[in-house]
């Protein structure tokens, strides 16, 4: 090594502690958060480091990992982007095992995001939408007969 490439290096040691030396010939940094080496002076972390912390609980717009979709039906985060509705959790645990594919969970009160046990039924999918059908039509004869005449 040339005098001048040892004058480069020991004024780098001086700015950075964590200065590792050249690694093909660019300089190279050990991060001070994550310990692994980096290109640049300024990073806290390596990439692979930052991915991780930038995930999950880690990442700025986490909020629980309890969210809906758009339909009304509160999904959990199970990791790896994959999430599965809460209210089939709940059931599953209350069975002890994963509902099978003929089993659906049924919301008593109709309102999807109200998923306590004493609001959920277990019930095959046949039953689930007959139930469903018989609250639709509940609700219609409410809402569009008044005194047995029809309204529209």
């Amino acid at each position: 090594m040339a005098i001048a490439d040892h004058l480069e290096e020991y004024q780098f040691q001086q700015k950075h502690d964590h200065w590792l030396g050249f690694v093909d010939g660019k300089p190279a940094y050990r991060a001070p958060e994550c310990g692994h080496a980096v290109s640049a002076a300024h990073v806290k972390r390596c990439r692979a480091c930052d991915t991780e912390y930038r995930t999950g609980a880690n990442h700025h717009a986490w909020r629980g990992g309890r969210y809906d979709k758009g339909r009304g039906y509160i999904w959990i985060n199970t990791g790896s982007n994959r999430g599965k509705m809460e209210h089939r959790i709940i059931a599953e645990k209350v069975l002890g095992r994963e509902l099978k594919s003929h089993e659906a969970v049924h919301h008593i009160n109709m309102n999807k995001s109200d998923n306590r046990r004493e609001n959920l039924l277990i019930c095959s999918k046949g039953y689930n939408a007959w139930l469903n059908q018989a609250y639709a039509r509940a609700w219609a004869r409410e809402k569009f007969e008044i005194g047995g005449h029809h309204s529209l």
